[in-house]
């Protein structure tokens, strides 16, 4: 991945962020199909990893929420595609990728056939502290044998 301070968005640590997924879908605007359930997720990675190794740590996710009987998919739809996630305080400040991504459950009954929709951003963040969180590898994390992917 290469880095644009030209299109990355300033933030400051522990501030709060919006993220936005939806499609066209024959001129019809949706976030997702109601039958794509799963978690939302959001991972970051300093810019100067490139994305690359284990340079992605996780700063939100939300499955089901048993108490609803929703999962963060069924929360996304009746929020028209918005979630909000707070970026964490005690990040280092600098150039980071944000990574938010949806986990659709709905073909986890066979192995490997769940769906992920990701995307990314270009943050650029101020304040903070000194964390530089360990990470993880994506792709590579999952495995299309874990339970529920």
């Amino acid at each position: 991945m290469d880095w644009s301070s030209e299109i990355a968005c300033p933030v400051a640590a522990g501030s709060q962020v919006s993220v936005e997924w939806n499609r066209n879908k024959q001129g019809t605007w949706e976030v997702i199909p109601v039958s794509h359930t799963g978690p939302c997720i959001v991972y970051m990675a300093t810019a100067e990893s490139k994305g690359e190794g284990n340079a992605w740590f996780k700063i939100f996710e939300e499955g089901y929420d048993s108490s609803s009987k929703k999962w963060c998919t069924d929360k996304l739809i009746a929020n028209k595609g918005k979630l909000d996630i707070t970026i964490p305080g005690d990040i280092k400040a600098g150039s980071y990728f944000l990574r938010t991504e949806i986990v659709a459950l709905h073909g986890a009954r066979r192995v490997g056939q769940c769906q992920f929709y990701p995307n990314c951003a270009q943050l650029e963040v101020t304040g903070g502290g000194s964390a530089v969180p360990d990470g993880v590898a994506l792709p590579g994390y999952y495995k299309s044998d874990d339970p529920g992917i």
